[in-house]
């Protein structure tokens, strides 16, 4: 057995529940995984490191000079590989994979000088890559050795020799059987489906062009025809030619003795022959069907086949076939005569395929009857060049026929020999059907009367029983507005129920809804109308030696205006009233019964254009045709049919713009179009899909951010193509649950709920015909989606009742997975709860197996508890009572009772429960992750809250807090304010778990929090909490242990505080050592008692915009400064904002570091506070008017750090350029100033400052100073210490200069840049960046951008850039392909628009990365998720850390 049967189609990540359908048609057990092409094979060549042959290309020509290679080998199709095999004229050895000696491939002559270099993407060398061995390991990424680059000429010389050679070779046609066998048998991939529909378009291309030739020459003697008719047996198929490798028959009836003929009797039926092709096909497309689901697929091979319509006349083409009058092995070629049996696998397979379509055996055969499936002229014949290989052919009497009843008696009529049933019919009747009922073929079975009963049974059955029903079903459907009327399609919507067309009269006189009445009978008259035209043409046509396209458009042109009836000498109304009804009647029977007709609308004087809508039966006729009109005539049919004009067109030869080949070919090819564009759609929507334990696939860039936009446009074209497959194959149900996947997939991408009930209504279909695990696993997830729970809950049980778990456990796991919030893509409550719903039925299915050792519970139950657990958990988190709903319900019917929505976490901490008993180790890596606070994943904040239903989770949590595996304070500050933000969180984590924390930050408005838990705590802060008695009480408690208290927005009751004093009194704050005060009043009481209680202790001091509540604050004497002063040990101070002022000169001498913001009442303070001692490091000075004389005194002191915010003179009034050598010079290392005025004397003042290590020069708003280049290199090379620079300045230009400063590794330039052609000189001045910060930056373009970066040096570690709105996507490319993405750490980007694939991009070309900040939220989820599943060290964030 070879690799047909059941193979998988991997494609990247699509819903996994596919049909089971074998590879040669087109699709088989389909699976969620990413593709795999097939491997490159490569080998070295002196002079290059590798040459790559491209897959399915054929390549022309190798380097002559390189004959020591040993081998060079070619994955590709068998097709490709023959043809270069003879192309090199190598040995033919039958190998699908190409490997010879290099030495065969140069001797051939085209081999001259070098590589012919063409175009195939934009790495292909004429199909050949030469790779070096320093390029990326991705091949999208190689790029060609210019040792291989050949001049202009030198390449169009060796292209005019391989054309020159080319135009000599001589082809001797295509064998489209051997290329369509041949890639039936290539594993399932995208690139198979995609061959298979370009063989089937260039098949059905060439059988029309040589089809049409048929046509046109019917009437010429045999020695004028162009093709000539050949004689290779049988009658029924009529006139047969070769040509191209096609086998062409003419549906032409054929008289088969003196005066009778086959499908006419007496007169010759060109509508009987023309439906028996029909048939043939529609058998074709229904035996394929069959053999895939017997699994026969393998054995038995069928033809590539259409038809095509012309002229009223009808050819069948098919592919040319490898048998002969010999081979047949199976059934008879010769009327009966003699038959068949000869192999016994054979035999087997027909009576399996017989038993699967519902056909009764019999006996066939004159002189030894022998028992068959199917009709007896159907023949199975043994390839003649491969002794295992089967091909059968003429399926035209596949279906069991239709009964002809006379005077209420079914007899044989010529009319059984096209007139069938359909498979929908017969497959489903409760008895076998025979195909040879009613003729010659079975009157040597005994029990032939016995099948020509059922028959005429089954036929009543038809009428009288199936018929009805449908209309009812139809009434039911139109009355109640449960279908899309806009959509309804009359041919489809009857074939469902096995109703052929014929019968649509039938159907009609049962139809009570007048709109359903008119669409039936607009689908009859187009058919009449149809047929009319088709034998007008073959009456017209019939004796011309070639095709007359006057006389085809002079017989369409009468026929249509006879319609229009607007000949002005015939009375108009004839054809409408009496021609046309005779016509009905012709077709579908003479009784209303049969014709639909009532009793009114067939009186002669009725008008039947009155009940019809003549422009759609206009439109469905051209389509039916083959003929277009004029847009003229259809705006006038269109005005007609809208009242706007009550005359119809009257046509004249020029309105028949084309008289079009109508081909009709077999499902199999619309299929393989379908799959292949299902295909590519999936495998570019699941591009970068994460799958469970699965490697991740290579990035696809551009899907990463993806609109889905062209998967959409796949999708519909794909159930456009299976649509049309289905309109043949109405029975296959693998085709109607890929149809249901495919409006699934689109509604996953639109959210378009009508696409839901598309997919249930062809998911149910196909579950009436064959009902498979992955179909019934499809439904179940469309029913969970949609809500429908009871639904879902019936298929589930009827999965685990009816099949094996080995047959379906992989899919349903697969399906739980990725749709569960940390694997979909796509939003959607309905997902998770589908997604919950199957982990449910696996974990408790696996359970019941009460067996460890048991394979499944290996390989399914720890990872189905760990992944639902995960679920739960993440669906906890969301507080929208929506997204617990399905949940919810699924339990409720489950099991039976009610729930509230607060049992909803006591629900899943049962399962949680479950899982960890299971396994008390299974959540360890999700405790640990959660921790990151990623917004796609599980938050800390998450398992707080589902730990409340879970008594095991309490337990892990607390201990995870315990033991430092969570470990909240290596949280950044903004983290940890987040997860504090949430009141539920903070509740959990101290009044459920008594979880003690270093750092604690609380609310007041959080019912039921007393801050006296907080025992362990050193770290407080009390945000927005309201003040009185009780908070003071909790505060004392804690007051003794706390090192850093912050109070922020906090409010008072004044009245509380009256008689506050002794309580206040008690605070114990001999630990503290940090106290924060912001936007918060105080009274004086509460100040006062907090500072006398840790005036020893305090070393840093910041209030800002707070103010006594109960106190003036009119001088340094008043209670804030009083407060203040009274602290012994503080050493910073950040009093800013606050109008009470300050004595100064009261602070303890133990003062380092003081920032100012307000003016002083006397200047100078700073002067005696130097001259008293302070051993003052660090000054921060912001918005004080005037600056006179206060700086002057610092100098006299080492200050280390200063920063100056004012736009005042302080320069010149200070005199800061004398005295600088005395201290500064060597104690200033960082300075920041704003710069506002012009001052003489920058230069000599920033060169004296030696020692500087960090400058910071402000000099955008509102400033007077042109800091410009000139200024800036004047000072910068006397700073050799300086390592740190930032300039805020629009006079930077960045002009070229000879100086360079290696000292600066750090650089942040504000508002600076000049041309675009000046940003090249940066890495240049400044040759050793490790960080590089660019806000604002002017005229920095891509262009720009690539230049800056090619200077860059390698050095460079991280890059901050904000506000370049002109930068895109280009940049970051150049960026990410620089030497510099080797030692890049950080990026950040704010307001910096990329698309989501530059961040893939950077990610994946910055091997030591590890932060990385973009502008916005990325587009797609699944780029955050790429990254953080693929580089989970990078820590990723949409708000910078300063």
């Amino acid at each position: 057995m070879n690799s047909l049967n059941h193979e998988k189609i991997e494609s990247n990540g699509y819903i996994n529940q596919i049909p089971d359908i074998q590879s040669n048609t087109g699709y088989s057990s389909i699976i969620n995984s990413p593709s795999q092409s097939s491997p490159i094979q490569v080998q070295t060549i002196d002079g290059y490191d590798e040459i790559i042959l491209s897959p399915r290309i054929t390549p022309h020509i190798l380097d002559k000079n390189n004959k020591n290679i040993p081998n060079i080998s070619l994955s590709t199709a068998s097709s490709n590989v023959q043809i270069f095999k003879n192309s090199y004229n190598l040995p033919n050895n039958n190998n699908n994979s190409l490997q010879q000696p290099l030495s065969d491939f140069i001797s051939n002559p085209l081999l001259n000088s070098g590589l012919v270099v063409g175009s195939y993407q934009s790495i292909l060398v004429d199909n050949i890559n030469i790779v070096k061995t320093n390029i990326p390991t991705s091949t999208d990424e190689m790029i060609i050795d210019k040792s291989v680059e050949k001049n202009e000429l030198s390449i169009k010389e060796i292209r005019d020799k391989v054309y020159a050679e080319k135009r000599l070779q001589k082809s001797s046609g295509r064998d489209w059987n051997k290329d369509f066998q041949g890639l039936l048998r290539l594993s399932a991939s995208l690139s198979k489906f995609q061959s298979l529909s370009y063989l089937a378009m260039d098949f059905v291309k060439a059988a029309e062009m040589y089809g049409l030739i048929i046509i046109k020459e019917m009437f010429m003697p045999i020695e004028l025809k162009t093709i000539k008719p050949i004689n290779i047996g049988g009658i029924a198929g009529g006139e047969k030619y070769i040509c191209q490798n096609i086998l062409f028959k003419f549906a032409y009836d054929q008289q088969i003795s003196e005066g009778i003929w086959l499908y006419g009797g007496n007169y010759p039926s060109e509508v009987g022959a023309s439906k028996q092709a029909g048939n043939e096909l529609k058998s074709l497309s229904t035996f394929f069907q069959h053999t895939v689901d017997n699994q026969l697929a393998d054995l038995i091979n069928l033809p590539l086949m259409c038809i095509i319509d012309y002229y009223g006349y009808r050819v069948t083409a098919m592919s040319l076939l490898p048998i002969n009058k010999t081979t047949l092995v199976y059934g008879s070629s010769d009327g009966g005569s003699t038959v068949r049996q000869d192999r016994v696998e054979i035999n087997e397979a027909m009576e399996r395929l017989g038993r699967s379509m519902n056909l009764q055996a019999h006996f066939v055969g004159q002189s030894t009857p022998k028992l068959v499936y199917g009709p007896g002229d159907l023949e199975v014949h043994l390839d003649e060049n491969n002794s295992s290989q089967y091909y059968a052919i003429d399926f035209g009497r596949l279906f069991p026929p239709e009964a002809y009843f006379k005077d209420g008696k079914a007899i044989a009529h010529r009319d059984v020999f096209f007139k069938l049933l359909r498979p929908e019919f017969f497959k489903n009747y409760d008895k076998a059907l025979s195909s040879d009922a009613f003729t010659a073929w079975s009157n040597n079975d005994p029990d032939s009367d016995i099948w020509n009963q059922n028959l005429s049974e089954a036929t009543l059955h038809l009428y009288n029983v199936i018929i009805p029903r449908a209309a009812v079903e139809f009434n039911s459907q139109w009355d109640s507005r449960q279908l899309d009327r806009e959509r309804w399609d009359t041919e489809l919507e009857t074939h469902k129920y096995g109703i052929n067309l014929r019968h649509l009269g039938r159907l009609r006189h049962l139809i009570d809804n007048s709109d359903l009445r008119k669409l039936i009978l607009n689908e009859m008259v187009a058919r009449v109308l149809k047929n009319k035209i088709k034998e007008d043409l073959r009456i017209n046509m019939a004796g011309n030696y070639i095709g007359s396209e006057e006389s085809a458009i002079n017989s369409v042109t009468e026929f249509l205006n006879m319609i229009f009836g607007v000949d002005k000498f015939e009375n108009s109304k004839y054809f409408w009233t009496i021609t046309i009804k005779s016509w009905i009647s012709e077709k579908f029977g003479d009784s209303p019964q049969q014709n639909g007709l009532t009793e009114r609308e067939f009186q002669s004087e009725f008008d039947l254009m009155t009940i019809v809508n003549l422009q759609e039966i206009i439109k469905q006729f051209q389509e039916k045709a083959g003929i277009t009109l004029s847009e003229s005539v259809l705006e006038q049919l269109k005005k007609f049919g809208n009242g706007e004009s009550k005359r119809l067109p009257f046509l004249l030869y020029s309105d028949i713009k084309q008289i079009r080949p109508l081909v009709k070919h077999s499902n199999s090819i619309a299929r393989s179009e379908g799959i292949s564009l299902y295909m590519k759609a999936t495998e570019m929507i699941y591009a970068n899909q994460i799958f469970f334990e699965k490697p991740l696939p290579k990035p696809n860039y551009l899907r990463f951010g993806s609109d889905f936009h062209e998967e959409i446009r796949l999708l519909q074209a794909c159930n456009e193509k299976l649509n049309i497959a289905s309109r043949s194959s109405t029975t296959d149900a693998s085709l109607y649950h890929l149809l249901g996947l495919v409006d699934f997939e689109l509604y996953k991408l639109t959210q378009k709920s009508s696409l839901l009930n598309s997919s249930r209504d062809k998911l149910l279909i196909s579950i009436k015909y064959q009902a498979t695990p992955t179909c019934l696993i499809s439904l179940a997830t469309i029913y969970d989606v949609m809500g429908h729970h009871k639904e879902s809950i019936k298929l589930y049980d009827r999965l685990t009742s009816t099949y094996s778990a080995e047959q379906y456990f992989a899919v349903l796991f697969e399906s739980a997975y990725i749709y569960s919030p940390n694997y979909t893509l796509f939003p959607g409550y309905g997902l998770n709860g589908a997604s919950f719903h199957q982990f449910y039925i696996i974990i408790k299915l696996l359970v019941s197996l009460n067996n460890r050792e048991h394979p499944l519970v290996q390989k399914y139950l720890y990872n189905s508890y760990k992944l639902f657990l995960e679920l739960l958990i993440k669906t906890c988190q969301f507080q929208n009572q929506d997204i617990h709903n399905p949940i919810k319900e699924i339990l409720e019917l489950r099991n039976q009772r009610e729930y509230q929505f607060n049992e909803i976490s006591m629900l899943y901490g049962q399962f949680i429960d479950s899982g960890l008993e299971y396994d008390a180790h299974i959540l360890d890596n999700v405790l640990r992750r959660s921790l990151e606070n990623d917004i796609y994943y599980i938050t800390i904040r998450g398992i707080l809250k589902c730990s409340v239903g879970s008594r095991r989770l309490s337990l892990l949590v607390k201990e995870a807090f315990e033991s430092g595996q969570i470990n909240l304070e290596s949280m950044s500050s903004e983290k940890l304010e987040e997860l504090f933000s949430n009141s539920e969180a903070f509740i959990q984590l101290f009044t459920v778990h008594h979880i003690q924390l270093k750092t604690v930050i609380a609310k007041s408005a959080w019912k039921g929090v007393d801050i006296c838990q907080f025992n362990a705590c050193i770290n407080l802060q009390l945000s927005a909490f309201y003040f009185n008695a009780e908070t003071i009480n909790n505060l004392v408690y804690l007051s003794s242990r706390l090192q850093k208290l912050t109070l922020k927005e906090i409010t008072f009751a004044q009245s509380d505080f009256q008689d506050d004093k002794p309580k206040l009194s008690k605070f114990d704050f001999k630990s503290l050592l940090e106290l924060n005060i912001i936007d918060s009043p105080m009274t004086f009481n509460l100040l006062e008692s907090i500072m006398l209680s840790c005036k020893l202790s305090l070393k840093k001091f910041y209030i800002d915009r707070s103010y006594l509540l109960d106190r003036e604050d009119n001088d340094v004497n008043c209670p804030m400064s009083h407060c203040i002063t009274s602290l012994q040990s503080i050493e910073s101070l950040q009093y800013t904002n606050i109008s009470a002022p300050l004595d100064y000169l009261s602070l303890p001498l133990t003062l380092k570091s003081l920032a100012l913001n307000r003016d002083l009442s006397d200047n100078s303070v700073i002067s005696e506070m130097v001259k008293k001692g302070y051993p003052l490091k660090t000054i921060y000075i912001e918005n004080i008017s005037n600056l006179h004389s206060l700086l002057e005194p610092l100098k006299n002191i080492d200050i280390q750090s200063l920063t100056v915010h004012c736009y005042y003179n302080y320069f010149q009034c200070n005199n800061l350029l004398d005295g600088l050598d005395l201290h500064w010079s060597r104690s200033l290392t960082h300075l920041k100033l704003l710069v506002g005025k012009e001052f003489s004397g920058y230069c000599q003042f920033f060169s004296s400052l030696k020692a500087l290590t960090t400058l910071y020069l402000d000099t955008s708003s509102g400033s007077e100073v042109a800091f410009n280049d000139h200024l800036i290199n004047e000072f910068l090379p006397n700073l050799i210490n300086l390592n740190s620079f930032t300039l805020e300045s629009t006079n930077y230009k960045l002009i070229e200069t000879a100086n360079f400063y290696s000292s600066i590794q750090y650089l942040s330039l504000y508002n600076c840049g000049g041309s675009q052609d000046n940003w090249k000189n940066l890495g240049k001045i400044y040759p050793n960046l490790r960080e590089l910060r660019l806000q604002n930056p002017r005229a920095l373009t891509d262009y720009a951008m690539r230049s800056t970066i090619s200077t860059l040096p390698v050095t460079l570690e991280n890059i901050r850039i904000i506000d370049a709105y002109d930068l895109s996507d280009l940049s970051f490319i150049d960026l990410a392909n620089s030497s510099i993405a080797q030692n890049l750490k950080s990026l950040i980007l704010l307001n910096v628009r990329l698309s989501d694939s530059i961040f893939i991009k950077m990610v994946e070309s910055c091997p030591n990365l590890l932060f990385l900040t973009p502008s916005f939220e990325f587009k797609s989820k699944i780029t955050h998720k790429y990254i953080k599943a693929k580089y989970p060290h990078i820590h990723l964030s949409f708000k910078p850390d300063n």
